[in-house]
């Protein structure tokens, strides 16, 4: 009878343990879907393809779309034709 008890009490404990964990997931997703956290990931997802590129395309991309903060230009001639991505 104790031995039935003791297993009927973990069970529970168990089920309130996960009832309890998936209601804190909610709170998470709202976080996921934020703004800040799309673009994080998007950044990081950029500079990874970037890294995995050869350099010569790197170097074009770099000369071609990134500007430091205050000094962006605006571009008079075309940009010039993109070199091999690997």
């Amino acid at each position: 009878m104790k031995k039935i008890l003791l297993i009927l009490f973990m069970g529970i404990s168990i089920l309130g343990y996960t009832q309890t964990t998936s209601t804190t997931d909610s709170t998470s997703k709202l976080v996921e879907d934020s703004l800040e956290v799309k673009v994080d990931r998007a950044l990081a997802q950029s500079i990874k393809e970037l890294s995995t590129c050869s350099e010569e395309y790197q170097k074009w991309f770099i000369g071609n779309f990134t500007f430091k903060r205050g000094q962006m230009d605006f571009m008079t001639k075309p940009i010039p034709p993109t070199p091999p991505k690997h």
